[in-house]
């Protein structure tokens, strides 16, 4: 079954103009869930806390946390 659907995904992936069409999507998402009757809801979930234990080597931040300050900054090559 992935064989059948992994082509056309990265076939997809590969068109410059649909990451701009997923990022379309995504923000008309977010500006209607933000001013939705579920905006608390949302925003509550942006301030849930997620950690990263290893031994007694604790690290640990909220979700919006993690996301401004690991997967928005660029990769370095």
């Amino acid at each position: 079954m992935i064989d059948r659907i992994a082509p056309p995904f990265v076939r997809f992936l590969h068109i410059e103009a649909a990451g701009g069409a997923v990022l379309l999507v995504f923000t008309i998402a977010a500006l209607f869930l933000s001013n939705s009757r579920w905006a608390d809801a949302l925003f509550g979930i942006w301030e849930t806390r997620v950690e990263l234990r290893l031994g007694p080597l604790e690290f640990g931040r909220s979700l919006k946390g993690w996301i401004n300050d690991g997967l928005m900054t660029p990769a370095r090559r």
